[in-house]
């Protein structure tokens, strides 16, 4: 018999033995589960600026040449006049 078989834990030891892997796999499921929550919730907002840069690009290509700077053009996107 070794000495590892021969030593019969508590259940302190057993329970501290076991904590820190356990709150190290709880940890980081928090994490990964955190950053894809974030992820969704970030996408309608990348979606909406992505079509604002669209159209303030398309103002800018416009050829009559009325609109003289980029707030005028993203004052127009959002509704403005």
């Amino acid at each position: 018999m070794t000495d590892l078989e021969a030593k019969k834990l508590t259940t302190r030891e057993m329970f501290r033995a076991h904590l820190y892997p356990s709150l190290a796999i709880f940890a980081t499921g928090l994490a990964t589960f955190s950053t894809i929550y974030f992820a969704i919730q970030i996408e309608p907002i990348a979606q909406q600026s992505r079509f604002f840069h669209r159209f303030v690009q398309e103002l800018k290509a416009d050829p009559d040449g009325q609109l003289e700077s980029n707030w005028k053009q993203v004052q127009i996107c959002n509704g403005g006049k």
